[in-house]
């Protein structure tokens, strides 16, 4: 198997993976803004990423659609808007997760150290939780998912939700 073969197959299994992790998870959701308190997918994405390579970026991509497309109307405006949005915005998050664990020099780590546990558990999910959540939290108040007045419950529930997902 050549490794473009191989590079589709696991980008087709991490969709799947990402895709039933959000059915799941979703089940948590709360509204008007859809975020959850753990979004399982994150972590699968990021442990995809760090191991795998930037290569399995078109699987999260694919897999956040999905999971958009099942939640919204495909054939809306508003459903064609946002599934590329939350898919760049999955991928976003997988994507920064892992530069900034490279950046800082705590990935590849076996993880064994206490230190380097807390500084992955601090990158990885607090600090690259934070962004997307803040894209997340945009694009709905944009879209007049959120009023203007009731962002801040919904971008903790998206951080912390991302965060605990990594963890």
């Amino acid at each position: 198997m050549g490794q473009l073969t191989r590079t589709i197959v696991a980008n087709g299994l991490l969709t799947a993976a990402y895709f039933i992790a959000g059915l799941f998870t979703l089940t948590l959701s709360l509204q008007p803004s859809g975020a959850t308190p753990l979004w399982a997918p994150a972590g699968i994405a990021l442990a995809a990423v760090l191991i795998w390579g930037y290569r399995l970026l078109p699987g999260i991509f694919l897999g956040a659609c999905l999971i958009t497309i099942n939640l919204v109307e495909p054939n809306s405006s508003l459903g064609i808007g946002l599934c590329p949005l939350i898919g760049l915005q999955a991928m976003f998050h997988a994507w920064l997760g892992r530069w900034l664990l490279v950046h800082f020099k705590v990935w590849p780590s076996t993880l064994i150290f206490d230190r380097n546990i807390i500084k992955f558990l601090l990158i990885a999910g607090v600090v690259s939780s934070f962004f997307p959540a803040l894209l997340t939290i945009a694009v709905e108040l944009q879209i007049g998912v959120l009023a203007a007045d009731a962002w801040l419950g919904p971008l903790m529930i998206w951080w912390m939700g991302g965060a605990l997902g990594i963890v």
